[in-house]
């Protein structure tokens, strides 16, 4: 039987956010919590003053039973052709020592002081759960469109609850570090996605209905540069998570994926526009359900036709 002296592993992934990881850190340093845990800080070389604010936060702490681990990098991890985020996380994931994982990346922060002592309670009674996530406050720039994350209300989800848009933000996501494997893919956009899906091949997601966090969108961020090459990288997920848990709808997530291209690439070529055109019609056809052919081939259509603005014949 394993022996855990840290009860839960605190994995902060951040680069350039000296704005904000001092919240961040304060939010953990906050948690009122009767078992150790270690705060592993994972700074992707930032050039910024970010380094200079997370040591000074650190000797704020106070909390005997809060440790923190630096992971300061030499240089950057997340620099192309790489990813953004998934060696940094990885990194910082591999000296992690805990039963649990818990993740607050830098520009978040949580907002209950109780938020992993809820979680761990839940998880230590409930040995069937490899996971537990809540809901959370999404926040703006312009603080105008401020709004809760998901619905005000507890659930218990499935791996198939988790194939399309997410039902929890990163920050309010703890899990057993058992659940999580060494193989994680590096070559996928969707980090989170596939992680919950991973966590949930070993059991059930309980999501709670408590606001334990604030997840700030930045204007930012990468959904504002993502290309469709990159967004065509997600079709790798399915192949990987049926490497844990075959038992799920592959058609669904694979045409769910097939939307995110149009979606969210600010531009696509002839070429893509086509090959995923396909894949969005075959995808939807095969997960129809008691829809006829006819419904999912007009509805696809229209689907396809409503992002032609975004084709583009000549780079």
């Amino acid at each position: 039987m394993e022996v855990f002296v840290v009860k839960v592993s605190v994995i902060v992934p951040t680069y350039n956010q000296e704005e904000y990881i001092a919240e961040c850190i304060q939010g953990i340093c906050k948690q009122q919590i009767d078992f150790p845990i270690e705060v592993i800080i994972g700074d992707d070389c930032s050039i910024d003053n970010n380094q200079a604010i997370i040591l000074k936060e650190i000797e704020k702490n106070k909390n005997p039973l809060i440790g923190f681990s630096l992971n300061f990098h030499k240089s950057n991890l997340s620099a192309p052709p790489n990813i953004p985020g998934k060696l940094n996380f990885l990194s910082c994931l591999k000296m992690a020592q805990g039963k649990y994982i818990a993740l607050c990346e830098g520009d978040d922060y949580w907002t209950d002081p109780l938020k992993l002592q809820k979680q761990v309670d839940f998880m230590e009674k409930n040995p069937d759960y490899s996971g537990i996530g809540s809901n959370s406050e999404t926040t703006y720039p312009n603080k105008a469109h401020n709004h809760l994350f998901g619905e005000s209300k507890e659930s218990i989800l499935n791996l198939n609850d988790l194939l399309q848009a997410r039902k929890f933000h990163t920050a309010t996501f703890l899990f057993r570090a058992t659940a999580f494997k060494i193989d994680f893919p590096l070559d996928i956009l969707s980090g989170d996605r596939v992680l919950f899906m991973l966590i949930a091949c070993s059991g059930k997601i309980k999501l709670l209905k408590d606001v334990t966090a604030v997840y700030r969108k930045n204007e930012g961020g990468i959904s504002r540069t993502v290309t469709a090459d990159q967004l065509k990288k997600d079709f790798k997920i399915a192949k990987y998570i049926s490497k844990y848990n075959s038992n799920f709808d592959y058609y669904k997530l694979q045409s769910f994926v097939a939307y995110t291209v149009f979606q969210y690439a600010k531009k696509i070529s002839l070429l893509d526009y086509v090959v995923n055109s396909y894949f969005l019609l075959y995808y939807r056809l095969m997960n129809r359900g008691k829809k006829s052919r006819k419904a999912i081939i007009t509805d696809s259509i229209k689907l396809i036709m409503n992002f032609s603005n975004k084709l583009v014949l000549f780079n």
